[in-house]
């Protein structure tokens, strides 16, 4: 219903891995539509790496900074509080937080985190949208997104 095919996402230049911006902007204006006005995706630091509208210029100013600043503000607070244990090594872990959901009647938001250091973000601005349908179609964008940028965020780490 809603994946795609993914091919040829990461491009191998000289033994090392480069971002295919066509593919991620591909992926993320798929998750548009459908009562879906706005995706986002955003480094954990705030910064926008791609971003989908599917509204009016006025609706798309309004939520993007709303949009913006609610999923990275929830994720700092709740993303870094060091109160996860993790349940295998007992130990504490700092940003063990993988979704956000928030619901404001006519809009809803659901934020997962993509490769450790994203996070994709998707604002539906119809009622009818179920907060349950807004996640798996997250959920879809997320595992499509994990795919091309895990390779080059982990080989930027080391």
């Amino acid at each position: 219903m809603f994946g795609r095919a993914l091919t040829g996402n990461v491009k191998r230049t000289k033994g090392t891995n480069m971002l295919n911006a066509a593919e991620l902007n591909a992926v993320v204006q798929s998750g548009v539509g459908d009562g879906v006005q706005l995706a986002i995706l955003l480094e954990t630091n705030g910064t926008v790496l791609s971003s989908a509208f599917a509204c009016s210029k006025k609706e798309r100013e309004e939520a993007y900074a709303r949009v913006v600043a609610a999923a990275i503000n929830i994720w700092r607070l709740y993303g870094r509080n060091d109160l996860t244990i993790n349940q295998i090594s007992l130990e504490e872990e700092s940003n063990a937080l993988e979704q956000v959901l928030m619901d404001w009647g006519e809009q809803k938001l659901c934020a997962m985190a993509v490769a450790d250091k994203a996070i994709i973000c998707l604002l539906a601005n119809d009622a009818a949208v179920q907060v349950g349908r807004l996640k798996v179609k997250t959920m879809q964008l997320q595992r499509e997104l994990d795919a091309i940028l895990r390779p080059v965020m982990v080989e930027s780490r080391t």
